[in-house]
């Protein structure tokens, strides 16, 4: 006869309790040195956002848990995939790059990197919002004018889960300009926010688990992609584009797309219309206004395309091309007009491109010293301001 199953009695549940806690509180401590290796990449452009849509642990991070007078210093850059380094390593990315250029001219100020893979200038309303009780000294926010097209996809917003503390920190201007553009989070968001943050600070895993993946490009939910990969990596699989899903060898385009093999067609840059999107647009203004409230000077800055790879594929026309280029002159000149600041892409070698836009690393350092040159006649006019 088959013994009775054992009896659950407080004393068993609470020896079960004391076993997780501990458990739990011996993969913390282990993990110790996993985020003292994040925390050591965090003030020179290096730590990054976890990888997937709306991931803003990193700059939970550096907004909160930077010291006030080391954070009020700071230069944020923020961005798409091409600015957050998607594709190189971190210490390869634009503002590792414009970190180690203060570096060498002797500014020890923090350079973060709040991109974003898959973001956007939308994606930086959190971070502009905590700019008003948590300043820093600059803002720099990467724009891509063809994506304002009219006609372009425009997906609803998504508030992630540490963007949200990011939310809830602004100071009474900003309040009342988010209330404006509806993006207030609701009472049920607020609560999950608030236990969102509770287990943040007490517990590490929780706090860095958007590391903890093998791979810093892909998430769990990409396993497939994951391991081709690291087979690709060992020279299991050809060190080329797999599956049109990453550039393995940070290989330039030319050299990645050879032997007659061709892009995807989600590299091509289509461009219907000659009208800016509206609603689109708001969201610049509402990123600009958001940190004029807080005191904060916001600069955009154009990211290049490589409209070679454009025309070698046949992906655009000269019509095509010569339609973009007329409304990026549109686009930055409304943005001027509307008291915007615009730094223009710079002229990239062709080797510094993985492919329409992405960066190889000689890209990303073109692009560093574009910027850490703006940004060496502008932080000497913002020092001597009083």
């Amino acid at each position: 006869m088959a013994s009775a199953a054992p009896r659950w009695t407080w004393s068993r549940l609470a020896r079960l309790v004391a076993l997780t806690a501990l458990t739990l509180a011996l993969i913390d401590a282990v993990l110790a040195p996993v985020e003292r290796r994040l925390e050591a990449r965090l003030l020179d452009g290096a730590l990054r956002n976890a990888p997937g849509i709306a991931a803003a642990d990193g700059s939970r991070r550096m907004m909160f848990d930077t010291p006030a007078g080391l954070r009020r210093e700071a230069v944020g850059i923020a961005g798409s995939s091409i600015t957050y380094g998607a594709g190189v390593s971190e210490d390869e990315t634009v503002p590792a790059y414009v970190a180690a250029l203060l570096r060498q001219a002797g500014d020890r100020r923090p350079v973060f990197n709040l991109s974003q893979a898959g973001g956007g200038p939308r994606d930086v309303l959190p971070v502009a919002t905590a700019l008003g009780t948590h300043p820093l000294r600059l803002l720099m926010v990467e724009i891509q004018p063809h994506n304002f097209v009219r006609g372009q996809p425009y997906p609803p917003d998504e508030i992630g889960e540490d963007e949200l503390p990011l939310l809830l920190v602004g100071n009474a201007a900003q309040q009342r300009l988010l209330d404006a553009a509806h993006i207030t989070p609701s009472v049920p968001r607020r609560v999950e926010g608030f236990l969102g943050g509770f287990a943040n600070r007490f517990w590490r895993t929780y706090r860095i688990r958007g590391h903890l993946w093998i791979d810093d490009q892909f998430q769990p939910m990409h396993i497939a992609w994951t391991l081709r990969r690291r087979a690709a990596t060992m020279g299991i699989l050809p060190r080329r584009f797999q599956g049109q899903s990453t550039n393995i060898g940070k290989l330039p385009w030319r050299e990645a797309y050879r032997n007659g093999q061709t892009p995807s067609a989600v590299q091509r840059l289509s461009i219907t219309d000659t009208q800016v999107n509206e609603e689109a647009y708001r969201s610049l203004v509402l990123l600009a206004s958001l940190a004029r409230a807080a005191g904060v000077p916001l600069v955009f800055y154009e990211s290049p395309v490589n409209l070679a790879f454009q025309r070698d594929f046949h992906f655009m026309s000269e019509e095509d091309i010569a339609r973009l280029l007329a409304f990026r002159e549109t686009m930055l000149g409304r943005m001027r007009a509307d008291g915007m600041e615009v730094l223009d892409a710079p002229n990239l070698p062709d080797d510094g491109y993985l492919d329409r836009a992405h960066l190889t690393p000689l890209g990303a350092s073109a692009m560093g010293r574009h910027l850490a040159g703006y940004l060496a006649h502008r932080l000497p006019r913002l020092e001597a301001q009083p």
